[in-house]
């Protein structure tokens, strides 16, 4: 009987630890539903080195969405990483002007959104990851849209193993109020990491002319993938 409790013990924790790991799995498929989606084709790349050296991660074709973004490689030269890899601060779309000068040194590179490369090597698709399609909006306006509090995720190269933990606040010009506050929260890892852009408030910027994000959140912790919607942003004159 003690075998046989061991034994059932044993299988569901097995079970447990599988279950996490698909949670946070970085194979996975995605299939869009539009005719036109299902029309684009070719592989789906990162560009944290130019668009002179993509790195693919995936495929997509007759709509159907493939990535491995688990074993991504790239095989540019030292000297192509050391020409766009610089530190954190300066990659990050939510930063401060007063970023504390303590933060350990890190030289990294966003890969910004995924791109569709057809097989003459145009560019005729982006591919945002989100939590909430509206965004797509802010993205394409490079931030004039009203943002949503939601995620976008995507992939940073790290050239080195580092933690990186730190809170900032950007202030009105006379100093007396708090516009925005960001937060980071990464375990980098040597090579390619996911990176979940979080947006947790959204508010007016300081002449109240239009929403910007206020309170945000920058970590690869925690990251919940199976929520991650996929919109397909065709490039135009393609």
């Amino acid at each position: 009987m003690m075998n046989r409790y061991k034994i059932t013990f044993v299988l569901l924790f097995l079970f447990a630890i599988l279950s996490c790991k698909d949670a946070n799995a970085q194979k996975y498929t995605y299939q869009f539903s539009e005719k036109a989606e299902k029309n684009i084709s070719g592989d789906v790349v990162i560009l944290p080195f130019g668009n002179s050296y993509p790195v693919k991660v995936g495929e997509l074709s007759g709509g159907k969405l493939t990535m491995d973004l688990e074993n991504v490689q790239s095989d540019v030269s030292r000297q192509i990483i050391d020409d766009h890899t610089t530190n954190i601060v300066e990659q990050t779309p939510f930063s401060c002007e007063d970023y504390d000068d303590s933060l350990p040194k890190s030289e990294v590179a966003l890969a910004g959104s995924f791109v569709v490369l057809a097989k003459d090597g145009l560019m005729i698709a982006e591919l945002f990851a989100v939590t909430d399609k509206s965004l797509k909006d802010w993205f394409i306006s490079g931030g004039h849209e009203s943002p949503v509090k939601s995620s976008f995720y995507e992939m940073m190269y790290s050239d080195f193993d580092v933690v990186i933990q730190d809170h900032c606040q950007n202030y009105s010009e006379n100093g007396q109020k708090i516009i925005q506050n960001h937060q980071m929260d990464l375990d980098l890892k040597k090579g390619f990491n996911r990176i979940e852009f979080r947006i947790e408030e959204v508010g007016k910027s300081e002449n109240g002319d239009f929403d910007i994000p206020v309170k945000t959140m920058v970590t690869n912790k925690k990251m919940d993938w199976k929520n991650v919607k996929w919109v397909l942003n065709p490039i135009e004159g393609h």
